[in-house]
């Protein structure tokens, strides 16, 4: 009698302890799959997102203030000087972001399309059309019906991947890997 409960005891442990193993398995899994989702969103989307948005950003604001003249209306796309920059510069970044929200929407954090995307591609779009106009048609303001969403784009990225960054370091942590050893881990004060 006392061996088949020392043999009932051993089974049951040994049960127990299986279980707790498999449980213990599928909880790393799932930290493991959503780590790899996690760096795949930072490395393919949001990372480039926001690189692409505070470089234009940067380039932007520079052009704006240039002293040669007074930038108060929109520019005028039959200045050679403006047409030059929008085909060189600003057209070709943000047809950079206008495929990588159309080939990487998947990755995205939120259930549906973030507005600023939406009118991100929709402003591309329409500039399309007029850098496609002839160099003499007028002011591009009077063309253009949708304006480039600076401030919300650049919101939008930096928070995101502010987020999905805290998240990368927790689950790091809970795998007992170093949050520290990541790129750019002591400094994301520089996205803000």
């Amino acid at each position: 009698m006392v061996t088949v409960l020392t043999a009932l005891l051993t089974a049951s442990i040994a049960l127990l302890g299986y279980w707790l193993t498999y449980q213990n398995n599928i909880r790393l899994a799932r930290r493991v799959e959503r780590l790899e989702r996690i760096n795949r969103q930072l490395g393919e989307f949001y990372g480039p997102l926001l690189a692409i948005v505070s470089v234009g950003q940067r380039i932007f604001q520079a052009h704006q203030i240039r002293p040669r003249r007074e930038r108060v209306k929109p520019p005028d796309i039959t200045d050679p000087e403006v047409r030059a920059w929008m085909k060189a510069v600003f057209m070709p970044n943000n047809e950079r972001l206008y495929e990588l929200v159309l080939t990487k929407a998947h990755l995205l954090v939120d259930r549906q399309m973030p507005d600023c995307l939406l009118q991100l591609c929709a402003h591309v779009a329409a500039y399309r059309a007029i850098m496609n106009l002839p160099e003499d048609v007028g002011n591009t303001a009077e063309i253009s019906p949708i304006p480039f969403p600076q401030d919300d784009l650049i919101s939008y990225a930096r928070e995101r991947f502010l987020l999905l960054r805290r998240e990368q370091a927790r689950l790091m942590k809970a795998l007992g890997e170093d949050p520290e050893e990541l790129p750019g881990a002591n400094n994301d004060k520089s996205f803000r």
